[in-house]
């Protein structure tokens, strides 16, 4: 079984007709309703696979609806997607938007691992994946509040890689740059050039790439890989 949390995003629902294809089994996250039915249309196999529903906002919800379909469901793989953009200029960030950015970008995930890593919950050999951002290193004009909370998780991921490999569990993170989704359209609504793009040289990058990362990193060819921020960038040069 594999989790993967934010299953409903354009990344997440690529990620999950890649693992579906190549026979896997799926524990599948949506926040809402209409995320949960985007899900259940995109899948080929309905029946192999679990559907469920959290506000990561809530962090006692993780506990109290993730764990029991672990302890019935053990994973070998979990990819967290959850994320909440912000794009606000200094004057803008007062600290209820960066706390709502961080509870959900960092602390939720810092609760997911808890939980996830407990003994009875995963299959040793566990391989853990967070999609990330380049913004977490270089920044961006009004991204800070962003580009902080995924730094956080990034950090965190190489802290955990070192405690938790006793376990038989990696982690990784994946720097993704600008990715061709429905939030990236919305970025660029009335936009005819993003100037991004000017330094990201090989393209906006498909869905799929990210995908293709993330099965590499869940089977066994990246067995030695952990603590690694992963850069699927398209060629960005800052």
């Amino acid at each position: 079984m594999i989790l993967i949390t934010g299953a409903s995003s354009d990344i997440g629902l690529a990620i999950v007709s890649n693992l579906e294809r190549n026979g896997n089994r799926l524990l599948l996250h949506a926040h809402s309703d209409k995320g949960a039915n985007k899900i259940r249309a995109n899948l080929n196999r309905p029946n192999d696979h679990i559907i469920f529903q959290v506000d990561f906002s809530d962090l006692n919800l993780i506990s109290q609806e993730i764990e029991p379909l672990l302890k019935s469901n053990p994973i070998k793989g979990l990819v967290n997607c959850v994320a909440v953009r912000s794009r606000r200029p200094l004057k803008l960030l007062n600290p209820d938007h960066v706390a709502w950015v961080m509870r959900i970008n960092y602390f939720a995930f810092i609760e997911l691992l808890r939980i996830v890593t407990k003994k009875g919950n995963y299959i040793p050999g566990l391989s853990i994946i967070q999609i990330s951002s380049i913004s977490a290193q270089s920044g961006g004009m009004g991204v800070a509040a962003y580009s902080a909370s995924k730094a956080a998780a990034d950090i965190a991921i190489r802290s955990f890689a070192k405690e938790l490999y006793k376990k038989s569990i990696r982690l990784n993170s994946i720097l993704c740059g600008q990715v061709d989704t429905y939030a990236y359209s919305s970025l660029m609504d009335g936009k005819d050039h993003d100037p991004v793009l000017d330094r990201q040289y090989l393209g906006l990058n498909r869905p799929e790439d990210i995908s293709n990362l993330v099965s590499f990193l869940l089977s066994n060819d990246s067995s030695m890989l952990s603590g690694q921020f992963i850069p699927a960038d398209g060629g960005y040069l800052q």
